[in-house]
C-alpha cells in the first residue's frame, strides 16, 4: 500500500510497526484518545501565547455580565434549563438544580457520574453515565433506567422530543434515535476527536449535532437527512479554535445559537444562519488563564474542560455560562441592539 494513501494514524501505526515498536512499546496514535498522556514541560522558548487570541472579539457587541457566583461545582459536565427557569447541573455523582440567583434549591445523589441531562417539560429528567440512561421525576426518585451502546459507549448529549429519545455516544462517534426503547436508526461517520459530542432539538424540530472534529454544527430531519451545516475551523471569533469544537450549544427559541468553545474558552451567539453576531463572555471575564493547562502533570486521565452553556428561557435573553474549572457561574443579558 501507498503511503501516500495513509491515514495519519495508520501511517503512524505501520510505521511503527515497521520499526518493530507500537504496542509493545505502549506507544499510542492519534488524537481521538479519551485518556491523554500526562502533559509534559514545555521549554519557555517553544511556548505559545494565545491571551491575545482570547481576548479579541472582532469588533462585536458584548453581552453585559448580570451576575457572577461561586457555586463550588468544579468539575460539573452538564448544565441545562428547566421549564421552571432552574437550572439543572450534572456534578460528579448527583444533580443540583439551582434557581437563577444561583443558589441550590434541590439536589439528589446518583449512583454514577452524571454526563449529560435533559429536562421535560414536566420537569422529569434524564440523566445519562458513560452507558445508561436513567429517568427521575422532579424530585429525583429514579423511575427507570436502561442500557445502550457497548464497551465503547460514552453518553455526551441526550435530549428528547415528544416520543423520540436521541442520545450522542461520543465514544462510538454515534447519534441514535430511539422510541419505546427501541433504536430506530443511526447516524455514524461522526469526527470526534475528544469526548466532547453534544446535540438539541431545535425549534424547527430538527436535531442539531456538533461535529466537533469538523468544526460545525449539522442538522439532521426526522428520517436522519442532513439537511443544514454551518461552522468553520478557524482561531479568530468567527470561527471554531483547536481539534474539536463547539464543546457546548444551546438553540434558542428564535433559532439562534448560543456556542461554547474549550481552549480558548469563549462564548458566542450566533444567527440563524450562524453568523456571529456578539460575544456572550470570555475567557478573562470567566477567570480562566488560557495558558495555565487544564490537566495537572500527574493526571494520567483528563479531559479539558470548556464552558458550559443555558438559556436561561426569559424575555430578556439572558443566557448563563458555568465554567467547571473554577465553578463561576454567570448570568449575561444581550446587548441593547440585539435584546
Amino acid at each position: 500500500m501507498s503511503l501516500r494513501w495513509l491515514t495519519r494514524r495508520a501511517f503512524v501505526t505501520r510505521t511503527l510497526s515497521l520499526l518493530g515498536l507500537g504496542a509493545a512499546a505502549g506507544i499510542k496514535a492519534g488524537c481521538d484518545r479519551t485518556e491523554r498522556r500526562p502533559p509534559r514541560q514545555v521549554p519557555q522558548a517553544f511556548r505559545y501565547d494565545i491571551t491575545d487570541l482570547a481576548a479579541d472579539d472582532g469588533g462585536l457587541p458584548r453581552f453585559q455580565l448580570s451576575r457572577s457566583v461561586e457555586t463550588g461545582l468544579l468539575g460539573a459536565a452538564a448544565m441545562t434549563t428547566a421549564p421552571s427557569g432552574n437550572l439543572a447541573v450534572a456534578h460528579n455523582e448527583q444533580v443540583i438544580v439551582l434557581d437563577p440567583a444561583g443558589r441550590a434549591v434541590r439536589r439528589w445523589a446518583t449512583d454514577h457520574r452524571v454526563l449529560a441531562l435533559h429536562v421535560a417539560n414536566d420537569e422529569s429528567i434524564l440523566v445519562a453515565d458513560a452507558r445508561r440512561v436513567h429517568r427521575h421525576n422532579a424530585a429525583g426518585r429514579r423511575l427507570e433506567s436502561w442500557t445502550v451502546g457497548d464497551d465503547r459507549t460514552r453518553l455526551t448529549g441526550i435530549a428528547a422530543a415528544g416520543d423520540d429519545l436521541f442520545i450522542a455516544d461520543a465514544g462510538n462517534r454515534t447519534v441514535s434515535r430511539y422510541r419505546g426503547g427501541d433504536r430506530v436508526w443511526r447516524l455514524d461517520g461522526f469526527h470526534v476527536p475528544s469526548p466532547y459530542f453534544d446535540l438539541a432539538i431545535g425549534p424547527d424540530d430538527l436535531l442539531w449535532v456538533a461535529h466537533t472534529g469538523r468544526h460545525r454544527l449539522e442538522a439532521y430531519n426526522s428520517t436522519a437527512d442532513l439537511v443544514r451545516s454551518w461552522g468553520r475551523a478557524g482561531m479568530a471569533i468567527t470561527g471554531f479554535s483547536g481539534c474539536c469544537n463547539p464543546c457546548h450549544f444551546v438553540v434558542l427559541g428564535d433559532g439562534r445559537f448560543i456556542t461554547a468553545e474549550k481552549g480558548l474558552h469563549r462564548v458566542k451567539l450566533h444567527d440563524a444562519e450562524g453568523e456571529v453576531r456578539a460575544l456572550v463572555i470570555g475567557a478573562a471575564a470567566l477567570g480562566i488563564d488560557v495558558n495555565t493547562p487544564a490537566c495537572a502533570a500527574e493526571q494520567h486521565s483528563c479531559v479539558p474542560p470548556g464552558p458550559l452553556v443555558a438559556d436561561l428561557g426569559d424575555d430578556d435573553g439572558g443566557v448563563a455560562v458555568l465554567h467547571p474549572r473554577n465553578g463561576g457561574l454567570h448570568v449575561l443579558e444581550p446587548p441593547t441592539e440585539l435584546a
